[in-house]
């Protein structure tokens, strides 16, 4: 009945917060849900079950495999896969005291550590198939952001990086776990934030640990012998002391000797991860760069012998200097052929091994903040989504391998972005932000030709700009010449913007995403004296309206402009608070505006005065209005309204200056979203309906009797668990019965359903 089409959404600013698994892909929190993706195409499953950040995600494979998260939630859940209902199910939640901030696997054993500086140790109990918790213990001033434990045969070494320039070293026998300090590393200057650990017997390891001072440090771990006792003392105390450090393990002496230090970074160490086979080490940095160290075969010193990403200096500002950029983390494929991170817009890039070299390929992505509005291309090939994360993107179905994919981020703003809407032209959309402007953006060329390349997508470009940038000095995206330079990386040749787009034969990297494909700023709209809320375009594309956030009858206020002149044409009233929705009909004869205020108001167009005039006012729902939509043109004038009253209801215009109320459905949550589908499915009516609980349904009622209306809910393993913000039917489909609706979360998804009503 139900089945998503496409799923998308960012990955966390934190570190831990993906893995790559051997058995289900990449894994990353996603705010509170769980994504599992294969990062070559596309996210397969949005697991919803926390209720607060997802922090640290691994895969703990036992007699099955399991993924383990922890979250700001304070709480550590262990999920399993249900292939009958293709989907996941919690089998596991712990509650810890604090939250947890890292997790390490080794074998049957789960290290934790919290915010609360503590580490817990569990132990899978194969016979009862739960975590047992079996001690814990206390790390003094350092929250333990990364953890590595190394099983020898004399006992069991725990390794603790964080919130602190040093690194602890844990020690217990095998047989009862109990961990005491034998050893402290000094050596960094700053956080420790990453330890990686590759086991070469069963009493040698090297360690190596990455520090906000941007170095990395790599340390030898193997049994005492007797002529470590005659090392020079000389250089002890300096940063670069090779002097050995001992330690007993049940009985038994090993040291600990630092062995190298490796520069390359210009920021802070993000992650540091082992090859899976080889001796070779990744590194990812705030600086916006992977790098893939070596030992020289003829000297055994490490060198970089790769580097992707980023040149940090030809994008400014750094994490010192403030900003979140770069990259958060970084892995290896199981495979070890092809390596993957993300950054501040939680998007993926990913590089495959490729001869000597490595090849970037397109990935997932998504927005990283609840998603507040979605709008689709009247001819459906592509949708607009903005979103509190300050960015508007463009997705559309990528042909060669029928996924949708993010082709454009036309808008990068400074301000919330919270509703946007598709010029019927096709030519461009308006979007409203939390500031006192509406704006209005066109196509430029260059993404026109990227979209029939890629898309098949036709819109008539003509009169479009060619392209379009920030200026150094400005705030809007402006349009630009073809000589206008578009490079990526500084050291690149200055490459023209045109040239870039145009030579793209794929879909887009996060780096072209973040600078080089916007959309021009044709207009800004002023008027309000608050935040613009609310905004719809009028079907023949002449007209917008926009209302904002109120307190008072004097502003909440609906201001028409012409699009043809972008001046404000009238001012509507009859609200007392926010008006939250403005929908014109399908003729563009009646404008409907619902709101805080709980009333519904039409206005009608008047071809004596070319005016919209005040035409009815109802006072519709008990609580506040959050959604409005017009059926098809064949039924009429009739509409449905949606509210916090936990009702939708479908009311019908008459001649006569008369409402009549038709239906009303009762829901068990407050209703935040609704849409009618603008085409009949076997002369029945469509209506989808979303909840501030997420629950999603699909209404049909036959067109010939509007109170025989019969529910279809999505699957509660596929629903979204918090609100829906925005739902809209795509306006074509394939083949009958089977129809296309897009979902924008609170949770920060956009979810795309394929509707089967055959």
């Amino acid at each position: 009945m139900f089945r998503y089409e496409t799923l998308h959404a960012g990955c966390n600013r934190i570190s831990e917060a993906a893995s790559w698994t051997k058995k289900f892909g990449l894994v990353y929190g996603a705010e509170k849900l769980i994504a599992i993706a294969d990062p070559f195409k596309e996210i397969q499953y949005l697991i919803a079950g926390h209720t607060d950040r997802i922090n640290c995600i691994e895969e703990f494979t036992t007699e099955k495999t399991l993924i383990i998260s922890g979250s700001s939630d304070k709480t550590i859940r262990l999920w399993e896969k249900d292939e009958e209902n293709d989907s996941f199910i919690i089998i596991q939640t712990i509650n810890l005291d604090a939250t947890p901030e890292s997790l390490n696997i080794n074998g049957d054993l789960i290290i934790a550590g919290c915010s609360n500086s503590e580490c817990v140790v569990f132990q899978w109990k194969g016979a009862s198939e739960m975590l047992k918790e079996i001690t814990r213990f206390h790390t003094g001033e350092l929250i333990p952001m990364n953890l590595e434990t190394i099983k020898f045969k004399d006992g069991i070494v725990l390794v603790v990086g964080g919130s602190n320039k040093r690194i602890n070293v844990y020690g217990s026998d095998s047989t009862s776990i109990h961990f005491e300090l034998k050893a402290v590393l000094t050596g960094h200057l700053d956080w420790v934030r990453c330890l990686a650990v590759r086991q070469t017997s069963e009493s040698m390891a090297t360690m190596v640990s990455g520090s906000q001072d941007r170095y990395m440090r790599l340390w030898k771990i193997s049994l005492w012998e007797e002529k470590d006792e005659a090392t020079s003392d000389e250089f002890s105390e300096t940063l670069l002391s090779n002097k050995p450090i001992r330690f007993t393990l049940n009985g038994v002496e090993y040291k600990i000797v630092f062995d190298a230090l490796l520069m390359g970074h210009e920021d802070w160490i993000m992650n540091v991860q082992w090859h899976p086979t080889e001796e070779i080490i990744l590194s990812s940095s705030s600086d916006s760069s992977l790098m893939v160290w070596e030992p020289d075969a003829a000297t055994g010193i490490w060198v970089p012998n790769g580097r992707m990403g980023e040149i940090a200096s030809s994008h400014g500002s750094t994490t010192a200097t403030g900003s979140a950029g770069g990259f958060w983390g970084g892995f290896w494929s199981p495979d070890g052929n092809a390596v993957a991170c993300w950054g501040r817009t939680g998007g993926w890039r990913l590089w495959k091994k490729s001869g000597s070299g490595w090849e970037q390929l397109p990935s997932v992505s998504g927005h990283t903040k609840p998603v507040k509005s979605v709008a689709w291309d009247p001819q459906g090939q592509f949708f607009f989504t903005v979103s509190l994360d300050q960015t508007t993107r463009l997705y559309a179905s990528y042909e060669q391998d029928n996924t949708w994919r993010e082709m454009a981020r036309p808008q990068i703003h400074g301000y919330d972005l919270t509703t946007v809407q598709c010029l019927p032209s096709r030519i461009g959309f308006i979007s409203c932000a939390d500031e006192k402007v509406t704006r209005v953006f066109e196509f430029p060329k260059t993404i026109a030709r990227l979209l029939r390349r890629l898309c098949g997508t036709q819109i008539f470009e003509e009169k479009l700009p060619e392209a379009a940038n920030v200026p150094l000095l400005g705030l809007s995206n402006k349009a630009t010449t073809a000589t206008e330079t578009g490079t990526v990386n500084a050291d690149e040749v200055q490459t023209p913007l045109i040239e870039v787009i145009d030579s793209l034969q794929h879909p887009p990297f996060e780096e072209h995403l973040q600078r080089l494909l916007l959309f021009p700023e044709i207009e800004k709209i002023y008027g309000h004296g608050y935040e613009v809320y609310a905004c719809d375009v009028s079907h023949k594309g002449d007209y917008i309206a926009t209302s904002c956030k109120s307190q008072s009858p004097e502003h909440a206020i609906i201001r028409l402009y012409d699009t043809n002149v972008w001046k404000q044409q009238q001012m509507l009233s009859g609200h007392s608070l926010t008006v939250t929705t403005i929908k014109f009909s399908h003729d563009d004869k009646y404008l409907l505006s619902a709101g805080r205020d709980r009333l519904v108001c039409i206005h009608q167009f008047s071809d004596v005065e070319s005016k919209y005039i005040p035409y009815v006012v109802i006072k519709a729902h008990s609580r506040i209005i959050w959604d409005a939509a017009w059926a098809p043109k064949e039924m009429g004038y009739l509409f449905a309204t949606a509210s916090r009253d936990k009702m939708v209801k479908l009311w019908q215009v008459l001649d006569d200056k008369k409402i009549k109320d038709v239906v009303a459905l009762q829901f068990a949550d407050a209703v935040t979203a609704l849409d009618i589908a603008p085409f009949f499915h076997d002369d029945h009516l469509l209506m989808a309906v979303g909840t501030e609980s997420g629950k999603t349904y699909v209404w049909k009622c036959p067109k010939d009797d509007l109170t025989k209306w019969t529910p279809l809910r999505l699957p509660d393993t596929m629903s979204p668990k918090e609100s829906i913000n925005k739902i809209a039917w795509r306006p074509v489909y394939d083949k009958k019965g089977s129809y296309s609706l897009l979902l924008a979360g609170e949770d920060t998804s956009i979810r795309m359903l394929r509707v089967q009503l055959n």
